[in-house]
């Protein structure tokens, strides 16, 4: 698909390059200002510069880094759209006690990537410890769900296992079957583009979709950091890079910032499938 875009692009702009030149070189070459001389020359042109532009013109579709700001628009590969359109939402509602007596609620917003399925049908999902509600609390929480029409559907969700050393829980639902993120484990090399999938708490419940913040990956002692900045309600998304494959789990963004460019904390998948193997009694 890349490589049909790649030369499509490239013959566009041969086109463009190709009539430019000729206007000016018949004007200037006796031979050329015939109709047949002119359509010859533009046909060689446009022939030469389709060859090369098909390989310089892979810049045209090559998916640059966002920092600080939702990805919006370029030609995005089908498999990462589809990977992000995956994750799901998670959100349940807090109370918070004044010294007066009153209670102000406020809903917790999070991202859970599905990763499989029970033996009695629910859908497996994980996401980040810090963002559900503390053991032993009483909230519901909801996994959401977005067809792209109305409202989005909700579904109950159980807590199966978590881990506040690694800041990671698995979660399950009673919700229709759906594409599961498959972990690269493979280490991401520095200065790759990744991009940060997840769903902001400050846009809820205006937007229903996941938001996509792209930047470059490095690696510091087991942690996957990318140089961008995402903001509350990212926590449990993935890293995927453009290809779609999920390399890594958010568990901590340091924001967004006018001024210098912030950074995302991820947990690289291949740890975050190692300890959901570990659960494996629990969540069968």
């Amino acid at each position: 698909m890349l490589l049909l875009q790649r030369l499509i692009c490239g013959c566009r702009c041969a086109e463009r390059i190709a009539y430019s030149v000729s206007e000016v070189w018949h004007r200037r070459t006796p031979w050329t200002s015939s109709s047949q001389g002119r359509s010859r020359l533009t046909a060689w042109l446009l022939f030469l510069t389709s060859i090369l532009l098909t390989a310089i013109c892979a810049n045209c579709t090559r998916i640059e880094p966002v920092e600080g700001s939702a990805y919006a628009g370029g030609d995005v590969a089908p498999e990462l759209m589809r990977a992000a359109n995956a994750v799901r939402r998670v959100k349940w509602l807090r109370n918070d006690y004044y010294q007066n007596g009153s209670i102000f609620q406020v809903f917790e917003i999070a991202t859970a990537v599905p990763i499989g399925e029970t033996t009695d049908g629910k859908q497996i999902l994980v996401t980040c410890n810090h963002a559900l509600p503390s053991i032993g609390a009483t909230e519901a929480i909801t996994v959401g769900s977005y067809s792209g029409i109305g409202e989005p559907a909700e579904w109950h969700a159980d807590i199966l296992a978590r881990s506040s050393d690694l800041d990671l829980a698995i979660i399950a639902c009673r919700m229709p079957a759906q594409d599961h993120l498959i972990p690269e484990f493979t280490t991401p090399e520095s200065q790759d583009v990744a991009f940060c999938v997840g769903f902001p708490a400050d846009e809820y419940p205006k937007r229903n979709e996941p938001s996509l913040v792209a930047g470059y990956t490095r690696l510091l002692d087991k942690s996957l950091i990318v140089e961008a900045a995402t903001r509350k309600g990212f926590s449990g998304g993935p890293v995927l890079t453009k290809q779609g494959r999920w390399i890594g789990m958010i568990v901590e963004g340091e924001g967004l910032s006018a001024y210098a460019v912030r950074k995302t904390i991820a947990i690289p998948s291949a740890s975050v499938w190692a300890w959901i193997g570990q659960q494996r009694a629990i969540i069968r």
